[in-house]
């Protein structure tokens, strides 16, 4: 494989990576499966290009960079989600929520499973701003410690 050819694996390596990480701090379920398929597609192409390198080439030097990054960002990303998960555990407060649990309790388990999910949300909405509001300093910390290392 030529300088060239190895040239732009590598960019088109880091252009998936920026792209991946982009995708993770959109706040949309899609864009983080996307970003997932995206990191997985990376990790594989990686290991893929170092393969067929020279061991002394500057291509298998980033290539082990990109792999060694993925593989510690992960890591890092699952100890700070736990983190911030045991954090919330013993910080976030339920009350501002209650009347509306009371609500949903009071309908009966046939009613719930009967409902969409927008009709179960309809029945939460009211509780929501009043829990996020009520909530919000922990909430915060709890995206700063989960979010912030692994970015």
């Amino acid at each position: 494989m030529d300088d060239k050819t190895e040239q732009k694996k590598i960019y088109n390596l880091y252009a998936l990576f920026g792209v991946s990480l982009a995708l993770c701090v959109v706040p949309y379920v899609s864009a983080a499966i996307i970003c997932v398929i995206f990191f997985a597609w990376l990790l594989i192409a990686a290991y893929m290009l170092r393969g067929k390198v020279d061991e002394q080439s500057l291509a298998h030097n980033h290539t082990t960079h990109i792999i060694r990054t993925l593989w510690i960002g992960a890591l890092i990303s699952v100890i700070t989600t736990f983190a911030a998960s045991f954090y919330m555990r013993g910080t976030i407060s339920y009350d501002p929520f209650q009347p509306c649990a009371n609500t949903i309790a009071g309908i009966g388990i046939e009613a719930l499973e009967a409902m969409g999910a927008m009709e179960l949300y309809n029945l939460a909405e009211p509780c929501v701003d009043v829990f996020i509001e009520f909530n919000k300093r922990p909430l915060f910390i709890a995206v700063v410690i989960g979010a912030l290392p692994p970015l």
